[in-house]
């Protein structure tokens, strides 16, 4: 088997870059670099400068961080929305200027086009220039970034300050993307039309509210569904289930838009939404399309929701990763009595925990992608995952151990979410005969 260093020796051998060197350090010092990146524009020289500077924080063990070779392809564009420039700037010490020549009029700044490093990128552009990213950059990765920072910024706000008020501009430039994308590029118009991760935005929060982040979630779905009404609403209509089967990109992105135009209708408590996704799951032809309908039908109180859990489960019962899925989608669920569900479904006759996967699509799912409703103010879904452990420390210790992962940022939570989830890895450790898998993680937890 080939090594890093194998991997290296050879990129080294059949390079000419001078900073091969420099570059092994990506393999070798932890931690994810911050660049910081500030842009001038002198109309009397007709130049843009941009400066860069980079940061590794500290992590264990490694407490003097050296400067990485970053390749940072950025673009600049111009008023119109056409591109003037376009460079890769490598970036290879701790602050670094780089300039561009005979730029006629201040551009927009493109930074990391096509994600050219996995870095966190942070810079001066205003809101307005974000804007003006979402719209026009030829670059779609950069056009997804632009409105995902939107979005959080947005969503920020509404934990801050319990609602969210979303413009004009930001409204007329959504349907404008609905309106060009919906026909050539409907891949993207998806990403575009999706929300930032529960879990992405805990990772910016000082004291983290699973609560009012959900919430705010919300609040912007429900605030662009009630804006984008008759668009999405066409949208739906114009992607409608292909007849036959087909893996085309085409076909995928239309599937897609259907499942999260559902989403934004569900988000308005239009009954529309419950009459859409019960009629896609009973017509589906494919498990994206039922998966979809029914992710939207377990959130509702609506009959149609237990009579289609009552037949995904029937009909693919014996189908085992299929079934996995009907356990996940009722972990995943945003209702308040999810986590009695959960312990429900734990007492199933398809549930066991000697089946490392099923396990990992209830007991996991809930614990990690349910934030909400696991991070539950009670302490139930701690109480829940903490028994599952115990349970598990003698038939599957490494499984019990990597369950903990939810646990591991106790400390970035909530006060009151603290006490509770310390108290429960304090139990875990209290056990006799406790496994060194999980008296590792749970101990590691607790001295973090």
């Amino acid at each position: 088997a080939a090594t890093c260093d194998d991997f290296l020796k050879s990129m080294k051998d059949i390079s000419a870059n001078k900073h091969m060197d420099q570059f092994a350090l990506w393999y070798s010092q932890a931690g994810t670099p911050v660049v910081t990146a500030k842009s001038a524009y002198d109309a009397k020289t007709k130049t843009v400068t941009i400066s860069f500077a980079q940061k590794t924080f500290p992590t264990a063990g490694q407490k003097n961080k050296k400067p990485l070779v970053i390749p940072i392809k950025t673009g600049l564009i111009g008023a119109d929305g056409t591109d003037i420039a376009e460079e890769t700037l490598i970036l290879t010490k701790e602050k670094q200027d780089f300039t561009f020549k005979d730029v006629k009029k201040e551009p927009t700044i493109s930074y990391l086009r096509e994600f050219s490093a996995p870095v966190i990128l942070k810079t001066d552009q205003s809101y307005q220039d974000r804007l003006f990213l979402l719209q026009n950059d030829s670059d779609g990765f950069n056009r997804w970034e632009a409105g995902q920072t939107i979005m959080n910024d947005l969503i920020q706000d509404g934990i801050d300050h319990g609602h969210i008020e979303v413009d004009n501009d930001y409204i007329k430039i959504m349907r404008e993307m609905i309106t060009t994308l919906k026909n050539s590029n409907k891949a993207l118009l998806v990403r575009i039309l999706t929300l930032p991760q529960e879990s992405v935005i805990a990772q910016s929060q000082k004291s983290i509210n699973p609560d009012e982040i959900s919430k705010a979630c919300a609040q912007l779905k429900k605030a662009l569904s009630h804006a984008l009404s008759v668009e999405l609403d066409d949208l739906y209509d114009l992607c409608k289930a292909d007849a036959e089967f087909s893996t085309s990109p085409e076909a995928m992105a239309k599937r897609a838009i259907r499942n999260i135009v559902l989403q934004y209708q569900f988000a308005s408590a239009s009954q529309k939404a419950v009459k859409n996704a019960y009629a896609q799951y009973q017509n589906a032809i494919t498990m994206t399309e039922r998966i979809g309908a029914l992710s939207v039908l377990v959130e509702t109180d609506e009959p149609s929701r237990e009579h289609a859990l009552t037949h995904f489960y029937v009909t693919y019962k014996d189908h085992e990763l299929v079934l996995n899925k009907w356990f996940t989608l009722q972990a995943c669920a945003n209702r308040h009595d999810t986590p009695a569900r959960v312990k429900a479904l734990m007492k199933h006759k398809d549930f066991t925990i000697s089946n490392p996967n099923r396990l990992r699509s209830l007991i996991g799912a809930f614990a990690m992608r349910n934030q909400a409703c696991f991070h539950v103010l009670s302490g139930e879904g701690y109480k829940l995952l903490s028994d599952m452990v115990i349970e598990l420390n003698d038939k599957n210790p490494q499984i019990a151990a990597r369950l903990l992962t939810p646990m591991r940022q106790w400390k970035k939570f909530t006060p009151d979410r603290q006490k509770l989830m310390k108290a429960e890895l304090k139990r875990i450790l209290e056990q006799d005969n406790i496994s060194p898998d999980v008296f590792e993680i749970a101990s590691k937890c607790l001295g973090a």
